[in-house]
């Protein structure tokens, strides 16, 4: 579960999860949701030249116990990276993403330090982070 949270600049989110699937499928959740899919109009050349779909695991949040700030951060920089590069994430199956070659625009620019925390709370991990857009 995520929700939008106050912030004077950017885009800042909290996300709350149980494990690392949850974490994966909210963080593309977030992305997907600033990402515009450009149907019909003229694709743009790098995605002509894209080839096919991508299949990229995070096989460390198998274990989110030891998942810190710095793989969050190297994580969700590495996904807007290849959305930037015109793949889309379409289905997120375990600690993988599928990614097809679109025709997009990605308004997020990258993940930020800036109050980049995770803690652990009981049962439930709470993840705070701020989008540079």
């Amino acid at each position: 579960m995520y929700k939008d949270i106050s912030h004077t600049a950017d885009l800042a989110y909290e996300i709350i999860f149980q494990n690392g699937k949850e974490l994966l499928r909210d963080v593309i959740s977030i992305i997907a949701s600033h990402t515009e899919v450009l149907e019909g109009q003229r694709l743009k050349v790098r995605v002509k030249k894209l080839q096919k779909p991508q299949r990229k695991c995070y096989n460390s949040l198998r274990n989110v116990d030891n998942v810190n700030e710095d793989f969050i951060f190297d994580m969700v920089n590495e996904i807007i990276t290849i959305i930037d590069m015109g793949y889309f994430p379409t289905k997120v199956e375990e600690f993988c993403v599928e990614l097809e070659p679109r025709n997009i625009v990605c308004k997020i620019k990258a993940l930020t330090y800036h109050m980049l925390r995770i803690t652990k709370e009981g049962n439930h991990f709470r993840l705070r982070m701020v989008f540079d857009v």
